[in-house]
């Protein structure tokens, strides 16, 4: 009778410490909703997003992010593909970064253009080629993917 009785406590105190964890821990779930990483991440796959992993240290290129996009209507997960002080090159559909091909392509082939990122500023892409590419500030990265169901396979 008692034995029941400590058993039901100890499960209400491990939902209780398991549902405080989740929603006081910087690790959050979030499932994908859009085809721009394909073929490395694909709509539905779940994500693992660490919320804190550029308090202590800025983004690197090839960081897969979520953001807080002012083109989107939901967070987006892209690639960084360029850091402050890089500059970044589009022109005859491809896109270059300090004058190197980084192996993506943009997706308007008569758009030219030059930018030099300043300080916290970042170029996204997604892997898909159909994906847009944009300059991110460093406050709309809400956080960088550090796990995603069915592996990340670049």
């Amino acid at each position: 009778r008692y034995n029941n009785f400590y058993i039901y406590i100890g499960v209400v105190v491990l939902i209780v410490a398991a549902l405080s964890y989740v929603f006081t821990h910087p690790i959050q779930l979030y499932v994908s909703s859009t085809s721009s990483m394909e073929p490395t991440i694909y709509p539905e796959n779940v994500m693992f997003i660490n919320k804190t992993a550029y308090r202590s240290k800025l983004p690197k290129k090839n960081d897969v992010v979520l953001i807080n996009s002012e083109t989107a209507s939901v967070p987006v997960i892209h690639r960084v593909i360029a850091c402050p002080g890089d500059i970044v090159t589009i022109k005859n559909g491809l896109i270059k970064v300090n004058g190197k091909s980084v192996g993506f392509d943009a997706i308007d082939m008569m758009t030219s253009k030059t930018v030099v990122l300043e300080e916290n500023t970042y170029y996204h892409k997604g892997d898909n080629i159909n994906s847009y590419h944009d300059i991110m500030r460093l406050d709309q990265i809400l956080g960088k993917l550090i796990y995603v169901s069915g592996g990340v396979s670049k």
